[in-house]
Parts: C-alpha cells; sequence; structure tokens
C-alpha cells in the first residue's frame, strides 16, 4: 500500500475505506468455501470408496489364486510334431489339434486348449500344465501354485480412490460388425477382436476417445495414458466397462489394471489399438507392479 506525506513531511499510511476489512474477510471465506468444495468433490462417498475397495480385494485374490497370473512358471510354444516338455510328457501338433501322452508307452490323447473355455489339465505334483490357442499358434502354459512369484507377492500399489475419474461415456457404433487385429506382446503374434465402436468421454476437461473391445460380455478397453511409463505399467493398462444401456455406460478409471505381462513373461497380452493413446494423466487406479 503506497504512503503519502502530510503537509508537516510525515508519512503516514492512507485509512482504510470503511468495511474494507470485512469484505476482505469475506472474499477469504469464499476462497476457502470454494478449496473446501473442489476437495468434496474429489473425494470419493463412502459408499463408493467401499465398491473400489472390494473391487482391490477381489482383484488380489484372482491374482494370487493357484491359478492365478502370478504362478505361471513357462510357456512353451508348439512346432509342428513332437515336443517334449520336462516333467509333463509328449506334445505332438498336427495341423490344428494338439495330442499328449506321458510317454511313448501310452496312448496319445487329444487335448482341448484354452479356446474352448475349459482346457485340459496335466498335473505333476505343484505344477499344472494346460494348452493354450493364440491365432494359429499353440503353447503349454505352466502354472505352479508354489512357485516363487506367489511366495514374493506382497501387494499392489493404488492411486487414491478419486471419483472424478468415474466418468460417462457415449458409444459411436461402427455400421455392421467390425473385427480388428490386436498386436500383442509376444513378436508376431495378434489376436482378432470384435469392436463395437468408439467411446466419446470427457477427463478432467478434455475431451477423450477410446476404441473398447468385446471380451466375455463386456467392453474391453486397453488403453495408454501420460502415466505411461512413469507411475504405471509402459505398455498400458487395461478397463472393463458394462456394454452401453441406451448407447451409454461408466467408466471407472479407478478400476483400471495393470495386464498380466506386468506380472509374468509368460503372458500374452495384447496391446493398446493405435488410437487408444490418451493425451491426459489418468491418475487413478493399479500403479506399476513391483516384485520383491
Amino acid at each position: 500500500m503506497a504512503r503519502r506525506r502530510s503537509s508537516q513531511g510525515v508519512f503516514f499510511k492512507p485509512r482504510r475505506p470503511p468495511g474494507t476489512l470485512k469484505h476482505e474477510s469475506m472474499r477469504c471465506a469464499r476462497g476457502l468455501a470454494v478449496v473446501a468444495l473442489a476437495v468434496l468433490h474429489a473425494a470419493a462417498d463412502p459408499a463408493y470408496q467401499a465398491d473400489v475397495l472390494r473391487w482391490r480385494e477381489q482383484r488380489v485374490a484372482a491374482l494370487t489364486a493357484p491359478d492365478g497370473w502370478l504362478s505361471l512358471v513357462a510357456l512353451h510354444w508348439l512346432r509342428d510334431g513332437e515336443n517334449i516338455v520336462d516333467g509333463f510328457g509328449i506334445f505332438r501338433l498336427a495341423g490344428q489339434q494338439v495330442w499328449f501322452r506321458q510317454d511313448r508307452q501310452v496312448a496319445e490323447k487329444p487335448l482341448r486348449d484354452d479356446s474352448s473355455g475349459s482346457p485340459d489339465e496335466i498335473k505333476e505334483g505343484t505344477r499344472i500344465a494346460t494348452l493354450i490357442r493364440r491365432g494359429d499358434r499353440f503353447g503349454v502354459r505352466v502354472r505352479d501354485a508354489g512357485g516363487a512369484a506367489l511366495r514374493k507377492f506382497r501387494g499392489l500399489q493404488y492411486y487414491p480412490i478419486d471419483q472424478a475419474y468415474r466418468v460417462e461415456a457415449t458409444l459411436l457404433p461402427y455400421q455392421g460388425r467390425r473385427v480388428t487385429r490386436v498386436a500383442t506382446v509376444v513378436d508376431g503374434l495378434s489376436q482378432k477382436f470384435e469392436t463395437p465402436g468408439i467411446l466419446r468421454f470427457r477427463l478432467r476437461g478434455r475431451d477423450c476417445e477410446l476404441e473398447p473391445l468385446l471380451s466375455e460380455g463386456k467392453l474391453f478397453l486397453i488403453f495408454r495414458d501420460q502415466t505411461s511409463g512413469k507411475t504405471t505399467y509402459p505398455a498400458g493398462r487395461y478397463l472393463y466397462a458394462e456394454l452401453p444401456a441406451n448407447g451409454r455406460t461408466v467408466l471407472d478409471f479407478n478400476k483400471a489394471f495393470n495386464p498380466p505381462c506386468a506380472f509374468t513373461k509368460y503372458a500374452t497380452c495384447p496391446l493398446p489399438p493405435p488410437r487408444n493413446r490418451l493425451t491426459v494423466a489418468v491418475e487413478a487406479g493399479e500403479k506399476t507392479y513391483i516384485p520383491e
């Protein structure tokens, strides 16, 4: 505040107009109220927090189950003809069918792969082998309920729950059925998915788009954002959403999670489609997994 000189040459501060302190106090109070409202808006209500926490518990339970992703210990891609997998036996690939026998003294039997929804299991101690099919390729995946990754698991890290990352999206459907090929973490391997259209939504004040895939009767989103490679898994994260009702659905990024390849090199994770690179930082959901 400027000072003025009196006629006697003495400097003095000009007096505040009446009511100035009162008005400034009111402005300060209004400012604090706005901050408080912003905090309340960002914080999730207790029921919503409980829902996300239950989802996190289910996520960890599935991940650490005896047949969860942390139990993977090997993946053997099969070549035409006989393939010997130590500890299990002989897998013979002939065309689009795989046959198995423990040794050459017993008869072969055909194996169901995971595309059937219920693959055959071959057990050897704590280890279980199943047949997977990815496009025209077949592999033997081995799980071990006593594996090192399961024993060393110490939990997951998450961003704080923030209801601002639960948004409504509109589906702009494609005309007719559309099938797309999605690259995976395995060189030269892609997977086919049906995609129903484009989801449009606003997140953190920005217009965004994602192309969902159809999987397990839901919308399956594979995306990267500005946290990828910094605080979240570099390849991207996954998110499921309900099929649209009247063209609309809800995307809850507090339930975004790491793909299986964040936990094991024996997964065949699909990668984000080219248009699923968000320019906004999605600071919600699961962070990068840091093993022990």
